[in-house]
Parts: C-alpha cells; structure tokens; sequence
C-alpha cells in the first residue's frame, strides 16, 4: 500500500458518503414538520455505516492486497469520514443558505426555549449574551462548521467498531490428512 493511496481512496469514496450525510441532514430537517423525513433517516444513517463498512473492505482489497491493521483501517475510515463531513458542509451551507433558511430559525427558538426553562440566563446581560452567542452559532456556515466536528466524532466511534471487523485476518480452513 502506498502512503497516498489511503487518501486518495478516502477522497473518491467519501464524495459519495458526504452526498449522502447531507442528504440525512436536509431529511432531519423535514422531519421538524414531517414524521416521515424522521423514520427515513434511521434507514439512511444505517446505509451510512454500511456504505463505511463496503467501502473499508474494498480499500482492504484493492489497495491493502486483503491485508490490513486495525490501525490502518481506523485510519482509513477516518480519512474517509472527514471528506465526507467538507463535502456535507458545503451542501449543508448552500440548503441552509438557499434552501430552508427557517430551520435555524426553529432551532434558535427551540434553544431559547429550553434556556428559559432551564433559567440559565439570571440577569438581562447574561440573556443578551447567550442570545448574541446563539445568533452567531446558528449562521449557515458557522452551523455547518460545527457539523464537521460532529460527523467526525461520529465517525471516530463508527470506526472503533467497524475496523474491528474490516481487519480480521481471513482463516482457511485446516487441511484433513
């Protein structure tokens, strides 16, 4: 295996994983007034974790000759999950930008909901100050930004499991004398 043919690998595949982790977003959006979106994303999220497990085997196969470490996998599948997540960013900034800009206005009046419930804000100054922070994290690009960290911490405990399935070492069966 050569050092940039995990990248390289990781990039191709994970065009396709970032179509599809934006695609999960925009359903969980539509799930805020359709329950449908909301049970089709459960379907998609486990599409997801298949699509990262196929796509291990297939770096394991193609590029790692059937062998290959747990740790290269891990590797592998990070790499492969932080393309997906700059992709899903930039669509995720264009259809919070030009598409459904109202959903990070539910999420603003959801958070300043559960703020007032929690009475987190004790005097005008610290309301105005959580209200001022919020305003600046739900900006289409500084919410998709966000999402990277998420998608790869995500994507560091998908890894954890499925590399452990990607590197086990085939075992032939023994030969009857």
């Amino acid at each position: 295996m050569q050092g940039n043919a995990k990248i390289n690998h990781a990039m191709l595949f994970g065009v396709e994983l970032g179509i599809w982790f934006a695609v999960n977003f925009i359903l969980s959006a539509f799930a805020v007034h359709h329950t449908w979106a909301g049970f089709l994303t459960w379907f998609i999220t486990f599409y997801i974790i298949w699509g990262i497990y196929r796509s291990a085997i297939h770096f394991k196969e193609t590029e790692c000759e059937g062998k290959i470490t747990y740790g290269q996998c891990l590797s592998y599948i990070l790499w492969l999950v932080f393309f997906a997540s700059l992709v899903s960013a930039a669509i995720k900034v264009c259809y919070l930008k030009w598409g459904d800009s109202s959903y990070l206005g539910y999420l603003y009046n959801q958070s300043m909901l559960t703020i007032d419930q929690m009475n987190l804000s004790k005097t005008d100054e610290e309301r105005q100050l959580l209200t001022d922070s919020l305003s600046l994290m739900l900006q289409p690009a500084r919410f998709s930004l966000c999402y990277i960290l998420i998608d790869l911490w995500e994507g560091l405990v998908v890894s954890l499991l499925l590399s452990a399935f990607v590197s086990r070492r085939k075992t032939s069966a023994p030969v009857n004398e």
